[in-house]
Order: C-alpha cells, then structure tokens, then sequence
C-alpha cells in the first residue's frame, strides 16, 4: 500500500535540475533518430565537412556521430551537460536573425539525463583532445587523448535512466528506418558534406560530396528520378524558394517523395505540401503525389522558429504570401506541360481565379485569426 501523502497534505517543492533534465528529455528527445538529428545539427553548426554515423540495436545501444568541425572549448565541455547552455545566441534579439540548427541548448541535457553519454573534442588550437563521461546526466570522468580536430560524440544505452521511455520506442527495424530517414533529409539539406552511415558494424551508406543538389538526389534516389526533375527558382516579397520537383510522369501513390527545407533546416510549413500539389491541378491522377526537394529561404526575422520543442516546424508570419510563393515557383514549369484538352488549361483565367478562392478559403479554415485573411 502506497505511504504518501494525501494530494492535500503535498507541499509545492521545486524539482531537482537532474528530473527537470528527464522530463525535457522527453519533448526534445523522442526516439534514437531525434538524438541523431540533434547532435548531428550541432556538428554542422561547428563547419564540419565530414560525418560519420555508427548506430546499435536501432540506435537503443549505442548511437556514435564524429565530425571534423571546430569543436569544443574545453572550459565548455561542462555547460554541455547544463539546459539551456549554448553559444548559438545571447539575447533574444539574436532569434530574430538565427540560422544555425541548435539554438535552445536543451539537446545534450536531456540526451545526457537518460544515457551514458561520452564527449571528445579537440579545437584546432589544442594539441589534444578533452573528454567528457557521464551517466544519466552526472559527471564521472575527465582526461584527455591524442585524437583529430573535431567532436566524437557516444550516446549508450539511450533512455537507461527512464525506463519507461524504452517501451514506446518502437522496432529495432523502424528505428533503423526512421534514422535513414533523417540522415536522408540532413544529406539533402547539405550536399557539399560527406556523410558516412555505419550500422551494427557494417557500411550501410555513403554520400561523397557533391557539388549540387541535383548530384546529391542521384546519390540517394533511383537514378531515372534525375530524368524527370524539374528545376523551380522564383523570388517573391524578399522570400526565395527554389529546389526541383518532379514532372507528371514520376510521382509516388504517399507523400513521402516530399522534402521542405527553411533555411537549410529540413522542417513542415503547415500547408506547404498541399501546396505543391495544388500547383499540379489535374496533370496529376487523384491519390498520386510529386516528388519535390524546395528550399526556401526567407530573413529569420519573418519566421517563428521556437514554436516545436524539437523543431519540426517552423511559423512563417507572412504565412499568407505562401500560396504567391509557391504558385509563382511551380507554375511555369507546370503550365506548359497541361495538355490542351483539359479543362484546366483551356479555362485557365477562371480557373486561377477558383484556384485562388479555394486556396483562400482553405487558408481562412486554418487560420481563422490571421491578420490579411479577412
């Protein structure tokens, strides 16, 4: 029988940094693949060029990223282990024009609250390496090693320390696919870096650097994807967004052909990929999508970028300028491909003018408060 106290007898306490640690842990960190995503973030925020990826049991045993960046002081190995400790901003002014990955400084702490967790870095002015060893977010060790400019991150036995969490992971197989998945969009995102994917001790992908996006797609994807793509690059109230998509005669029967990147962060826009294949109209069959890689670029100081605890999404403030953005993108590319006979194309001015009604509308149901909508 339980000994504590009645609700009402139970004061107010604070909670202890270590459970405040556990509990963020589960917002930031919800499976091996968000743990990959957010370290490997962090090395491309150092100027690495070269990624290495080592993964265990799915990612559950042992999750090892080593990249050639700029590294970490030694002073601040500590403040790693500490929330909200990071160099990526000072003031909340500096959100307003942020373009680095990490930005918050909770991912090391909540990784290192629920594993054993081991950091080595090395800075170009140090002539060694410092390492750091904790377990469930205490410190155990210290010293340091001859090792390459650069940081080697291990994360072992992932959520040890909430065993709770362990549960709900799922399948050793869907985690190996969720993690291929993220390290996909990553190489998308990056295509000058190199990336290197080791799982339970074998080879399993390697992109060399490639010098475009276009190279660094036939790297990942079927090559006759490269035969159907179709480049989109339009400007539009001082936001860009360019990148390929694929044309009407290569397209998948689910979404998952579909890559959005803000800012070289690979992100969902609410209503971006509906979208996209609005701009298709009728050259598409019902229930079939496009394959799209888009980038948009737009000053940070238009988009919200602390709206998801893991920064899957992101808020653009002009949100309304989206439907212009995409349609002025897509459009002529598409037009000339609409056969005549389709009732699209022969009544195209009306149809514009439905279209953008429909999109409105559409707009106005999901936005009900937005200012501009009215």
């Amino acid at each position: 029988m339980s000994s504590s106290p009645p609700q009402e007898l139970r004061r107010i306490q604070a909670l202890s940094t270590l459970l405040i640690d556990k509990i963020a842990a589960g917002e930031v960190i919800e499976a091996p693949f968000s743990v990959i995503k957010e370290l490997v973030e962090n090395s491309l925020d150092a100027g690495a060029q070269n990624m290495q990826v080592e993964t265990e049991g799915g990612g559950m045993e042992r999750i090892s990223i080593e990249d050639d960046g700029h590294g970490i002081h030694p002073d601040d190995l500590r403040l790693c282990l500490q929330r909200h400790a990071t160099s990526k901003i000072r003031e909340l002014d500096d959100l307003e024009k942020l373009y680095s990955f990490g930005f918050r400084g909770e991912a090391l702490a909540a990784i290192g609250a629920v594993s054993r967790l081991t950091i080595r870095s090395r800075q170009a002015s140090s002539p060694v390496a410092h390492c750091m060893e904790s377990r469930g977010g205490r410190i155990v060790t210290t010293n340091v090693v001859a090792a390459p400019v650069g940081t080697a991150i291990a994360v072992n036995e992932l959520f040890y320390a909430t065993p709770a969490r362990r549960k709900f992971v799922k399948s050793e197989r869907s985690e190996n696919m969720r993690i291929t998945g993220e390290l996909r969009k990553l190489a998308l995102a990056h295509p000058s870096v190199s990336w290197r994917y080791i799982r339970d001790a074998k080879p399993r992908l390697h992109w060399t650097r490639a010098t475009s996006l276009q190279e660094r797609i036939g790297q990942i994807f079927q090559p006759q994807l490269l035969d159907h793509l179709l480049a989109v690059d339009f400007e539009y109230q001082g936001m860009r967004l360019h990148g390929f998509i694929s044309d009407e005669d290569y397209y998948r029967a689910n979404r998952e052909g579909q890559y959005s990147f803000v800012n070289g962060r690979s992100v969902e826009i609410q209503n971006f990929g509906w979208l996209v294949k609005k701009a298709y109209g009728e050259l598409l069959a019902p229930g079939s999508h496009p394959w799209s890689f888009l980038f948009l670029e737009v000053d940070p100081a238009r988009l919200d970028v602390n709206v998801h605890p893991r920064k899957l999404e992101v808020r653009l403030l002009d949100h309304s300028q989206l439907y212009s953005l995409v349609q002025g993108a897509l459009d002529p590319v598409l037009r000339p491909r609409m056969p005549l006979s389709m009732p699209w194309s022969r009544s195209r001015t009306f149809t514009d003018r439905q279209q953008s009604m429909d999109v409105l509308s559409h707009f106005k149901s999901q936005h009900p408060r937005m200012p501009g909508l009215e």
